[in-house]
């Protein structure tokens, strides 16, 4: 409930104020019998297993000092640059300032000319922008500076062979084909759980859709703000990296994509408990027991632990979280498997029909009552 009026307090008299209550909206239909989701084989190539072994090659790779006495083609070069100018800003903004940059071809071509061959202890005057030495500082991006430059240190990025070492050195796994079987499975798994939410929003859809209701604001608005809170206190961890203002602008432009989200979560876990209401479907203890195992195993702790520190609400709500999977799980049951394009496709066209029907319903009206004035003229 939430005040909405309160009358002014008189001593010896009863508290007089407006209450607004919010109820659950009413189900009328909940039905969720016949609904249709695609299901596609889950196909794993070699080039896809290939992909993630170039993945776990880069990952392992570790920057060393480069040999040789030249700079070369791949390189990292850091560098000590100083900006030579008389304007007292930009010289107390690029004094002593260092940077460094990658010898490939993003890299501007007058600097890349400018170090490809030179020694290790380069020295020499560039005229660049800071944005072509990678130098912090984005207001003066685009000016065209006098810079002393002096490589300081340039490095490697030393690849590991892909071998029986490799697979064992980065999975502990004693060959390369044992490395490329396991990351064969976790793509599986990973496309499998695509699929199934993919699966899970096309089914909840139509639901939504066979069920319609109005929600009321008070069930999404607190939710939305505490996201929205959430994602803001995220963005200022960056501490002075991230400009205020620039907080601003992102959470404004996040605001309609949480709140249609979280409209339609909302909307679902209502109809789902709905649905539950009516089929008696419940979490039992021994479900409760076992998703609290889960979590304590995602979290690394034990369940007692878990279960020590979470409230009674906490603990309710894991409970309608489960209520409601439960119920999911019943109505992809009843779902159907097939093309779900096809099945789109063949509901679009009956809204056509339907749409064309209800267009010509006042022209045949029109037409009978012009045929029965002739026939009684």
């Amino acid at each position: 409930p939430r005040v909405v009026d309160l009358a002014t307090p008189t001593f010896g008299k009863d508290m007089v104020y407006v209450a607004s209550f919010e109820t659950f909206p009413p189900f009328e239909n909940r039905s969720y019998k016949g609904l249709v989701y695609g299901e596609s084989p889950i196909v794993i190539s070699d080039q896809d297993v290939d992909e993630q072994v170039e993945l776990l090659q880069k990952q392992a790779s570790q920057l060393e000092d480069a040999p040789g006495k030249a700079i070369a083609e791949g390189q990292l070069v850091r560098l000590s640059v100083v900006a030579r100018t008389d304007n007292e800003e930009l010289k107390e903004k690029f004094t002593a300032t260092s940077t460094q940059l990658n010898m490939d071809e993003q890299l501007s071509r007058k600097v890349y000319d400018a170090l490809l061959g030179q020694p290790f202890d380069f020295k020499t005057t560039l005229e660049a922008t800071p944005l072509e030495l990678n130098v912090p500082g984005a207001e003066f991006a685009e000016t065209i500076l006098d810079w002393d430059i002096e490589v300081t240190n340039v490095m490697e990025l030393k690849v590991p062979a892909i071998d029986d070492a490799f697979a064992m050195e980065t999975k502990g796994l004693k060959s390369l084909l044992a490395l490329r079987g396991e990351l064969r499975e976790d793509l599986t798994k990973e496309k499998q759980q695509l699929a199934d939410k993919k699966a899970r929003y096309l089914i909840t859809q139509q639901l939504l859709e066979t069920n319609r209701f109005d929600l009321p604001s008070r069930f999404i608005s607190d939710v939305y703000e505490d996201r929205i809170k959430a994602f803001k206190e995220n963005l200022s961890q960056y501490g002075g990296s991230v400009d205020d203002s620039l907080i601003e602008k992102l959470v404004e432009s996040r605001r309609a994509e949480e709140l249609d989200g979280i409209t339609r979560d909302t909307a679902e876990f209502l109809l789902l408990q709905a649905i539950a209401d009516s089929e008696g479907i419940e979490a039992g203890d021994e479900d409760l027991e076992k998703k609290l195992e889960e979590m304590a195993a995602e979290q690394g702790v034990q369940v007692s632990f878990l279960k020590g520190k979470m409230s009674e609400d906490e603990l309710k709500s894991v409970r309608h979280g489960l209520r409601s999977e439960l119920t999911y799980k019943m109505i992809e049951s009843h779902a159907v498997k097939g093309d779900f394009d096809e099945f789109m496709r063949s509901r679009v066209e009956k809204r056509k029909m339907l749409n064309r029907l209800i267009r010509s319903r006042p022209r045949r009206k029109a037409k009978m009552a012009a045929n029965r004035r002739r026939r009684a003229a």
